[in-house]
């Protein structure tokens, strides 16, 4: 793959690279297999923007938990701060 890649990084811009790795995202199934393809994007890619987009397909291809459907973030739970430090 490095040498591969090496020759990539040679001959396309990265707008180029950052389009085939999101094609190649779209083409994957959903599953481990797909994640460990992006994966190696992911170490391989010198361009931080495009990392990112490998990351995206990685996040894309990575199945669900229990056909659970992403919902963001969970709430954050958190108490009122103190005003008064002295207190208890």
């Amino acid at each position: 793959m490095e040498a591969l890649y090496s020759r990539l990084l040679a001959d396309w811009s990265a707008v180029d690279r950052g389009n085939l790795i999101s094609q190649l995202a779209a083409a994957l199934e959903v599953g481990s297999a797909g994640v460990e393809v992006m994966r190696l994007f992911l170490a391989a890619e010198p361009d931080p923007s495009m990392a990112a987009t490998a990351v995206l397909g990685m996040a894309h291809l990575t199945p669900l938990v229990d056909a659970d459907p992403p919902t963001g973030a969970p709430p954050i739970s958190w108490t009122r701060p103190r005003t008064n430090l002295g207190d208890p």
